[in-house]
């Protein structure tokens, strides 16, 4: 009997120790959500795919390098908003050929809210009219619109989408998570952040939703 009970204790033990690898486990795996995201919504038009950009009005064939760069600045903005809107665009400096070194700060107006941009003006560019720079946005610009459309675009399993109540247009800080989510339903919660080239999402932290 003695010896019988020793052999329980050691499989008592052991199964002991498996349920605390099998704990450790989980915690280390993201798990769905048991909550799902409120809003359902469905496959747009054209998941996925912005298309071509093609705003107007358009600068002409005698543009001024800064005329030029507001357009490209307009065009640069829909495309990080991932949706077509009305867009205007105004650079400071007064300077309509900047040379070379020139800092210049620029407005882009979309869909009502404003989006910064600084502008390093690098050389004149291979044709006549234009500039190599390089720009950068102070924010980014998140539409609910290209949102949807970016994830549905990697949604190849065909599954139900929900997400949360994502706004029509607003400024947010560029690479960072915003409280914006979606998910392929049921799979883990993804959050909503923009970067210069528009919208991305990557898996939510745990925080216990």
């Amino acid at each position: 009997m003695r010896w019988i009970n020793v052999l329980v204790l050691i499989g008592s033990a052991t199964v002991l120790s498996a349920g605390c690898t099998d704990t450790d486990t989980d915690k280390a795996a993201p798990r769905p959500s048991a909550t799902p995201l409120p809003n359902v919504v469905p496959s747009p038009t054209g998941r996925g795919v912005l298309g071509d950009v093609k705003l107007s009005p358009s600068p002409g064939d005698d543009a001024t390098p800064i005329e030029n760069l507001e357009y490209e600045l307009r065009v640069k903005t829909v495309k990080m908003a991932y949706a077509m809107g009305k867009t205007s665009a105004e650079c400071d400096g007064g300077d309509p050929e900047p040379g070379p070194g020139t800092t210049v700060k620029c407005t882009v107006t979309y869909r009502g809210v404003k989006v910064p941009w600084t502008v390093t003006i690098k050389g004149a560019g291979f044709l006549p009219g234009l500039v190599e720079y390089d720009a950068v946005p102070a924010m980014g610009v998140i539409t609910r619109e290209g949102a949807i459309r970016f994830y549905w675009g990697n949604n190849v399993t065909g599954r139900q989408v929900r997400c949360s109540d994502i706004p029509a247009v607003e400024l947010v800080p560029l690479n960072r998570p915003t409280r914006y989510q979606c998910e392929i339903y049921p799979n883990v919660k993804e959050s909503l952040q923009v970067t210069d080239s528009g919208p991305r999402f990557y898996p939510t932290a745990a925080r216990g939703d």
